[in-house]
């Protein structure tokens, strides 16, 4: 089995450098843009010829490991094979110098300067046969089009092992740009060859204002809790012990209350947006649901556990099957989206009371907790000598031929109501939108920097108690 190529890394020498404009130095690159610098030479050199190209090159690869049958084994035994797709998305190039070079010992670094526009949509002659365009935006995307994905790597591979017990790693997959300079010398009869590569961090933009009104998706449940505290006057009051055994043989005669949960999260998402994302729970007593009894009875309900969670799915579809459907799951992470101590931020707002008849009480989590999503989300991390936080970033949604980066919003709401939980949770699938214009990179979070605190009922390492997501929205 042949070991995993690695993605480019950037490399530079006194032989051979890449030098972009300062202005350029500290900027994502995007479609359209055109970058300017320089290939520079310290080290001495003379020859009778020369020639200096640069390219500009984009290109998106996946490897999986799949298990074959082994005709040499006499016991019909399997074997594990790598299989890599590869496919270029541009190569553009030009000639930078071509002649004789002389580069006298202590003398000023030669330079070549370069002009080259990134492309502003793959070449069509790289396309796969029987294929479209290589890059298919979201369905957010219909009115915006994106031309290219961003600059994507999973580089940490997870050992899983086969159903033979072999060792197999997850797939790889990895979108990446580059600066590439090859200089090649004739001296005295010899070929001598150097090159240089600058790594370029692409990063696609919305071409419009940052997201100020989002599409919600409402999921409605219904919930019902039964007790004798729900009773005018006895809310104090405490369980029996026979009250307690009807309750765990399901035979409580205790009258019930019920209402209505409607979460509404949002379709679509954008990095970087200073505009809060909502997600509404709007509650809603059920009077004709209940007991005859509660009829004209207002109750008091209390959020106290409230989880938020971002999981990023990435899968991969192998060369060999462009036309299959399906693609193979590379991996998922999930990570907690949240503002702090949610529910320490929401305070009083987190206890509501509803009213036989009335309209509810409509709860904006996101809102009231300036909910947003960044590059980067933090995850913590507990282990057994102290709790250190982590992140990850996040990129846009994206799909093109090999790769498929996605993601899904999975939540879980539960709410008191005289010491009985009601509990609703879901997963949904969301579009991740890139910042309006985000030329600067995101700055990365250090191990000294705070991580924003937990709140024990909100989303950490804990697992929410709810299927994998996506989930089917309907009532459980």
């Amino acid at each position: 089995m042949a070991p995993p190529v690695p993605p480019k890394e950037p490399f530079s020498s006194p032989s051979l450098g890449i030098r972009l404009a300062d202005a350029l130095q500290k900027t994502t690159v995007a479609p359209g843009d055109t970058l300017t610098g320089c290939v520079y030479r310290s080290e001495p050199a003379v020859g009778t010829h020369s020639r200096l190209t640069l390219s500009l090159i984009g290109r998106l690869w996946n490897e999986t490991e799949r298990e074959v049958p082994d005709h040499t084994s006499p016991y019909r035994e399997t074997r594990t094979v790598t299989v890599r797709s590869e496919l270029e998305l541009f190569w553009k190039s030009q000639s930078l110098y071509q002649g004789p070079l002389h580069i006298a010992p202590g003398s000023n670094e030669q330079t070549w300067p370069f002009s080259v526009t990134f492309p502003e949509e793959p070449e069509r002659r790289f396309a796969p046969r029987g294929s479209g365009m290589g890059f298919t935006p979201p369905k957010a995307y219909i009115h915006n089009k994106q031309s290219f994905p961003p600059s994507f790597n999973h580089d940490d591979l997870i050992s899983k092992r086969s159903r033979l017990g072999m060792l197999l790693s997850e797939p790889v997959s990895v979108v990446e740009y580059y600066l590439e300079a090859k200089l090649m010398i004739q001296a005295h009869g010899k070929l001598v060859d150097v090159e240089s590569l600058l790594v370029l961090p692409v990063a696609p933009f919305w071409h419009e204002p940052m997201l100020s009104r989002y599409r919600l998706k409402s999921t409605e449940f219904e919930r019902s809790v039964a007790s004798k505290r729900l009773l005018p006057g006895m809310r104090d009051a405490r369980p029996s012990l026979s009250d307690r055994a009807r309750r765990l043989f399901r035979s409580s005669k205790d009258p019930s209350f019920a209402m209505k949960i409607e979460v509404q999260t949002p379709k679509v998402v954008q990095l970087e947006n200073p505009n809060p994302i909502p997600f509404v729970a709007h509650l809603t007593a059920l009077p004709g649901k209940g007991a005859q009894a509660l009829r004209d009875v207002s109750q008091t309900v209390e959020l106290t556990r409230l989880g938020i969670e971002i999981v990023c799915i990435t899968k991969v579809r192998p060369e060999d099957r462009l036309k299959d459907d399906t693609m193979q799951e590379s991996r998922s992470a999930v990570f907690p989206l949240q503002a702090g101590h949610m529910l320490a931020v929401l305070g009083p707002a987190r206890t509501m009371v509803l009213s036989p008849g009335g309209r509810g009480v409509k709860l904006d989590i996101g809102t009231l907790c300036r909910l947003k999503m960044g590059h980067f989300l933090w995850k913590q991390k507990v282990s057994d000598e102290a709790t250190t936080p982590s992140y990850c970033k996040i990129q846009p949604s994206f799909t093109t031929y090999y790769i498929q980066h996605s993601h899904v919003i999975r939540w879980e709401l539960g709410f008191d109501i005289v010491g009985e939980e009601a509990k609703v949770y879901g997963a949904d699938e969301i579009v991740v939108l890139p910042p309006s214009d985000y030329r600067v990179p995101p700055k990365e979070p250090t191990a000294v920097e705070a991580a924003p605190p937990f709140e024990d009922g909100c989303a950490s390492d804990r697992k929410l108690d709810r299927p994998k997501a996506p989930l089917d929205s309907s009532e459980e």
